[in-house]
């Protein structure tokens, strides 16, 4: 009789809460001082306080306390949709019970059962669509099997479910996903069309593909390429399924993900972006007295082109050293003008961020003939030696300023200006005697 009062929800020792609906203070406290009585009829006093996570901050404080030191008669069964939502300590002083979702096959029996029971005329192949569509939880896999009772008089089939549910054919995944693998835009967007004007729901075909291409993903595990081109597919659908809550057009997503998917956007930047122009001369140019050419004379030089222009791009010390008329010595320039020469040349330059600021923060000092620029912590220093930087600073610099790479050095305050690094030696024995 107990169970059977129980199942019915007439036994009065079996007290259920909605805490969405009483997530005050005032609600906790009842049920604290109605615990301590004893029960009526069965051994025990069960409370089972559903969506749990509802609670106020204070309504669970208030309920710490009769969870730390129940009465010995009263239980406590919190559900929760939300674990993350319940506090650390509430779930500490509780037994944490996980349940899953129910797999495929359980619900697809579980709604024929239901199917049977009601008089229902269908097949497998629809009861698995509600029950893939249902994706584990058999609250709503009930749900859509009354929506489609309802539609159509108990009587219904794969196509029914397909067109009540938003669910797509075999036959309209296969179309997309061939005009994915031959990188066809037209015949991709052909199909995305097609599900306009019927009125589908991009979202639910964002669902089906993902579902699609992840049975594909499992089936070609033992094949790299097609498993590659499968995670491409995979990530794009999911990126474009994110993406519809704030897209301004439903279908725009996915029209994005097709393009990307079919088209070779590296190349299209690439053609969109102007590369950088260099100035390079030859030798024979560089040498001071060079009579004027016109387009139809031709210079013929012993070196190869080809050596030539690489000699260019691998000595690039040679086109400062070379440039004579713009050069300029060191005396002409003061630390405030090498400071406003750098700002433009490092921004320029595309150096990291943490180059920049440790450069910016240095002291430009003229000694002699050469420029030093002074860290005031031998850290700023240290971030220049990173990666190679230094070298490519001094090209930079050397340049801009008009002088040559070894009149440009990097020091901190305290370090003397001759001081050299002293070369690290093996350790030995007698490194280990104090």
């Amino acid at each position: 009789p107990i169970c059977k009062s129980t199942a019915d929800g007439s036994l009065v020792d079996v007290i259920e809460i909605d805490a969405a609906s009483h997530t005050g203070v005032d609600n906790i406290r009842d049920l604290r001082e109605k615990a301590n009585f004893m029960p009526n009829m069965a051994k025990r006093k069960i409370y089972i306080i559903d969506e749990v996570h509802m609670l106020s901050k204070g309504a669970f404080n208030a309920l710490l306390k009769t969870l730390e030191e129940p009465p010995s008669h009263a239980f406590f069964i919190l559900a929760t949709t939300e674990f993350d939502k319940v506090p650390e300590t509430i779930v500490s002083r509780c037994q944490t019970f996980t349940f899953g979702r129910f797999s495929l096959e359980q619900l697809t029996e579980r709604i024929a059962y239901i199917c049977q029971q009601e008089s229902f005329q269908t097949d497998t192949e629809s009861l698995t669509l509600i029950a893939r569509k249902a994706e584990g939880g058999l609250r709503d896999a009930i749900g859509l099997l009354e929506q489609l009772a309802a539609e159509t008089e108990g009587k219904f089939d794969a196509e029914a479910v397909r067109k009540s549910l938003g669910i797509s054919s075999t036959d309209q995944l296969e179309s997309f996903y061939t005009a994915l693998e031959e990188k066809n835009v037209d015949n991709a967007f052909c199909v995305l069309k097609d599900i306009n004007q019927r009125g589908g729901d991009f979202r639910s075909f964002g669902h089906d593909f993902l579902n699609f291409l992840r049975e594909k993903m499992y089936n070609s595990l033992d094949k790299k390429r097609e498993l590659s081109q499968l995670i491409d597919q995979i990530e794009a659908i999911e990126h474009a399924l994110t993406r519809f809550r704030t897209s301004p057009l439903v279908e725009l997503p996915l029209e994005i993900a097709v393009l990307k998917l079919c088209s070779d956007f590296q190349t299209l930047t690439e053609l969109s972006s102007p590369k950088p122009i260099i100035h390079a001369k030859t030798p024979v140019e560089n040498k001071k007295e060079v009579a004027p050419r016109k387009d139809s004379e031709f210079i013929f030089d012993d070196t190869p082109p080809q050596n030539t222009l690489q000699k260019i791009q691998t000595v690039p010390p040679l086109e400062a050293k070379n440039k004579e008329p713009h050069s300029r010595s060191s005396n002409e320039l003061t630390p405030t003008r090498i400071t406003e020469e750098i700002k433009v040349g490092i921004e320029t330059a595309g150096f990291p961020t943490f180059a920049k600021k440790s450069l910016l923060l240095m002291k430009p000092q003229i000694e002699g003939k050469k420029i030093c620029f002074i860290a005031d912590s031998q850290f700023h220093v240290d971030q220049l030696l990173r990666a190679k930087i230094e070298l490519k600073l001094q090209h930079t610099l050397s340049e801009k300023l008009g002088i040559s790479i070894e009149e440009v050095s990097f020091r901190a305050k305290n370090q003397p200006i001759n001081e050299k690094k002293a070369e690290e030696m093996p350790a030995t024995v007698n490194d280990l005697q104090f």
